[in-house]
């Protein structure tokens, strides 16, 4: 029957906004094991076919794609980059993990690099 049920967008950004972060919860620090990823994928294809509303045989590679939803083992991946990157350019005086790396370790400070407009701020000395 016509207007029951979700759009496929509302399904996607549902499955996006609260299936995914609930199925990777802790992923970025408990390194999940390739069983577990494998269990964890199967259940994405089948959110994949809900969120397109496709056969059980559509090919996953095109399911994917088609659900715009990355496979799990690139979210995975992706949620543990952005927590190094998140980890290494915290300052050490507010978070703990930070402050527990190596002093050889390069940290935001090393790269940071002067702006113009830092530069125009600290000869005009904050003044308009």
């Amino acid at each position: 029957m016509p207007g029951k049920g979700l759009f496929p967008y509302g399904a996607w950004r549902l499955a996006k906004g609260i299936l995914l972060p609930t199925l990777l919860y802790g992923a970025e620090v408990l390194v999940p094991s390739r069983t577990m990823i494998g269990k964890m994928q199967n259940f994405w294809n089948m959110v994949a076919r809900w969120v397109t509303n496709t056969f059980y045989s559509t090919n996953v590679t095109v399911l994917s794609v088609e659900a715009c939803l990355a496979p799990i083992d690139l979210h995975v991946e992706q949620m543990k980059t952005m927590t190094a990157i998140r980890l290494v350019t915290a300052a050490p005086e507010n978070n703990v993990a930070t402050a527990m790396l190596p002093i050889t370790f390069p940290t935001k400070e090393d790269f940071s690099v002067v702006r113009n407009r830092r530069l125009a701020f600290d000869a005009n000395k904050g003044g308009m």
